[in-house]
């Protein structure tokens, strides 16, 4: 008998007091929410809990709780100390939809700018064929996305039987080297028609997707610089 596995990593960075408590609010045990005085679920109840909090299972189990597992790695918050992180996963079995739902609640309750993402695999402790896989979740304050392995190969596959070739790659659109050279940040927002809060959602996702921090994109900046440097003077 072969055991298959859904798990998934991610995790928040509290920033505020505030923030720990609406995620010790969010991730509460609501088993008197849902329950009468009889110990009977009340399907009205359940339902408003559901549509408030989508990040929450009916088929979890009977106390509804989110379908993955979360810890703080600090137990009371001090502003001092700071406000620590929320780590959300799944060992053996889990939803990261749930997981973006809940992600994408808190963006809108708090960072309305900003983009969070969870990657997670589905594998087997046996060889077994279409028994391994993966996908991806992203969550925005206005919306959460998700995509998967299974979904991909299905659609290379429609396309294949439709042409007898694979779908053609995109292309990415290169721009010049140096287009930004000599502008201000204030000139290159108004170039691209971004205001201050599309920039840093356009940087924040930038960082988020490929898993960079901000000394690397310095780095990447220093050598864009010198990149330029050279094709100048090779071209002196």
């Amino acid at each position: 008998m072969a055991n298959n596995y859904i798990q998934f990593a991610g995790e928040f960075h509290i920033r505020s007091l505030e923030e720990h408590t609406w995620f010790r609010h969010a991730l509460r045990d609501v088993e008197a929410e849902v329950f009468d005085v009889d110990g009977n679920v009340v399907e009205a109840k359940v339902k408003a809990l559901l549509d408030a909090e989508p990040w929450r299972d009916a088929e979890c189990d009977d106390e509804y709780g989110p379908d993955f597992q979360f810890t703080f790695d600090v137990a009371v918050p001090n502003p001092a100390d700071g406000f620590g992180r929320l780590f959300v996963y799944a060992e053996e079995c889990g939803s990261a939809w749930a997981a973006g739902q809940l992600a994408h609640a808190f963006l809108k309750k708090f960072r309305p700018t900003e983009f969070w993402s969870v990657e997670w695999a589905e594998t087997c402790d046996k060889m077994r064929t279409d028994n391994f896989g993966g996908g991806a979740v992203v969550a925005t304050a206005k919306e959460v996305r998700i995509s998967n392995s299974t979904n991909w190969v299905a659609r290379m596959a429609r396309h294949f039987t439709r042409t007898g070739e694979l779908p053609p790659v995109r292309k990415v659109k290169r721009y010049k080297t140096g287009r930004f050279k000599g502008m201000t940040g204030t000139q290159i927002l108004a170039k691209m028609g971004w205001d201050d809060a599309m920039w840093r959602m356009h940087l924040s996702g930038f960082l988020a997707e490929r898993g960079l921090s901000n000394a690397f994109v310095e780095y990447l900046a220093h050598c864009a610089v010198e990149e330029e440097e050279e094709e100048k003077n090779d071209a002196l």
